[in-house]
């Protein structure tokens, strides 16, 4: 789930299939093929999967994805950034959302551990020796 926690586009379910970002700030991504890489058919699937996921036991997945990444070992805290106050009082609301052992499986099940299904840091920091990402 890292790989796809890191894009805002992932948590906020505005951009999933046959969803309606309104005016989203990436609502077109025409002029950002940076972004257009990111939203991907793969990824998207495994949003509409995840969002399922969360309804069905009636959970925000923003919450859903800050209390998994607060849950990992070595992790002692997540970085939040609301542009809202709703925003800020749904990020605090993860504080007291445990994930049971069920919800954690499924999360494996759709992000598999150590998968990543969505370019997401491609920043170039100068020469080195490590492949391009596409």
């Amino acid at each position: 789930m890292i790989p796809t926690c890191g894009e805002a586009v992932a948590v906020t379910g505005k951009y999933g299939t046959g969803r309606d970002p309104g005016d989203g700030r990436y609502a077109d991504v025409s002029d950002k093929p940076w972004l257009a890489r990111r939203i991907n058919p793969a990824a998207v699937e495994r949003i509409d999967e995840y969002l399922a996921l969360c309804a069905s036991r009636d959970l925000l997945p923003s919450q859903v994805a800050l209390a998994w990444v607060t849950a990992q070992p070595g992790v002692t805290s997540s970085i939040i950034g609301p542009r809202t106050f709703e925003q800020w009082e749904d990020n605090l609301g993860a504080l007291s959302l445990k994930l049971d052992e069920k919800l954690a499986v499924e999360l494996d099940r759709i992000f598999p551990p150590g998968g990543a299904h969505s370019f997401f840091y491609e920043a170039d920091f100068g020469p080195h020796d490590f492949p391009p990402l596409m």
